[in-house]
């Protein structure tokens, strides 16, 4: 991974996330969210986040190590809440203030050691108020752009969780909407239109949102590539075309900063930021008729979302049956209406 931020770039980063996300800037470093679960999960899908607490420093990554291994979200809820701040550093510069002799876990806890020191005497800021985050490049530019597939009303995979069961090769991300299954989740207040996987296992510790009427959904599995420098977009266009190929997608993005016109040349789907940090989107229909694979892409995303679901629950919330936990969860992907008995 190339992480390129450094810090004459810090500006153009800063006016990045604040023009994407809601954001403060504090200082070049330390930024405010209005919505502490936003920060949560900017940390969550950085490159690497600690959390510091009173009984030390944790770090977490909502990767696919971390679902697979059948973790869950709520069992940190006394780290997870009450963070609405995120001090962001670039791993790639700490990294090269050392001595090449100093392993990266020595490097990254003298760093924390040094940032924990100034949130307090610096900022007057308790550092489990805030999440650490070391970032930058393709890093930032996929969590960035992942906040705005979102907005879009995709759900959000993290990378090697879906596409090793669908296709050749290993996209950014794999984003989806899942249609009916998605309109529950949303009339159920689990997420607002889109959303990060982890918000399916967020809610126990932040609450559901407002309910809202979903519209209809229509079904969308997309491939996602992400390239950090704007010279790089075309590299990363060959390469999501090895991704349709596999017959598993319908559509495509291409997230890549200084992309500014590429909609005069190019009639694909991609997500750029100008020199401003303003960000420019363009999401083409989906294609059609639906690949080969297609069906059992989208299957197998809704059972990673009904699975991560249900392991939130507590047991009192199951029906009384016979069924299985498997069974229960196939009987939820084909009548989504079944989650309402439960959440």
């Amino acid at each position: 991974m190339n992480l390129m931020i450094t810090k004459s770039e810090t500006p153009i980063y800063v006016n990045i996330l604040k023009k994407s996300l809601n954001v403060v800037e504090v200082s070049s470093n330390l930024l405010e969210f209005k919505d502490p679960k936003e920060a949560i999960l900017f940390g969550l899908h950085s490159c690497r986040s600690y959390f510091p607490t009173n009984q030390g420093i944790l770090h977490l990554s909502y990767d696919s190590s971390f679902w697979r291994g059948f973790d869950y979200l709520p069992r940190y809820k006394n780290v997870l809440r009450n963070r609405k701040y995120v001090y962001i550093e670039d791993y790639s510069y700490i990294t090269q203030k050392y001595p090449s002799s100093y392993r990266i876990s020595h490097i990254l806890n003298l760093e924390l050691s040094d940032i924990c020191g100034t949130l307090e005497d610096h900022f007057g800021i308790d550092p489990s108020k805030v999440i650490i985050t070391f970032t930058g490049g393709e890093d930032f530019y996929t969590i960035v752009g992942s906040f705005i597939l979102r907005d879009l009303g995709y759900i959000i995979f993290p990378e090697d969780l879906i596409d090793v069961f669908i296709c050749n090769g290993v996209p950014d991300l794999v984003v989806a909407k899942l249609g009916n299954l998605q309109e529950v989740l949303i009339d159920r207040g689990i997420i607002e239109n889109g959303g990060f996987l982890a918000e399916v296992e967020l809610w126990p510790i932040f609450g559901k949102r407002s309910k809202v009427i979903p519209k209809n959904i229509i079904e969308e599995v997309l491939a996602v590539e992400t390239e950090p420098e704007a010279r790089r977009a075309s590299g990363g266009r060959k390469q999501i075309k090895t991704y349709l190929n596999s017959g598993s997608f319908n559509n495509e993005v291409l997230i890549c900063p200084g992309r500014e016109g590429d909609e005069r040349y190019y009639n694909d789907s991609f997500i750029t930021w100008s020199k401003e940090g303003d960000p420019i989107v363009r999401i083409t229909p989906p294609i059609y008729p639906v690949p080969k694979n297609f069906e059992k892409a989208i299957q197998i995303t809704k059972k990673v979302v009904v699975v991560t679901l249900l392991k939130v629950l507590a047991l009192s919330k199951f029906p009384e049956t016979d069924l299985s936990f498997a069974e229960f969860a196939e009987r939820v992907i084909d009548n989504p209406r079944e989650l309402k008995r439960v959440i």
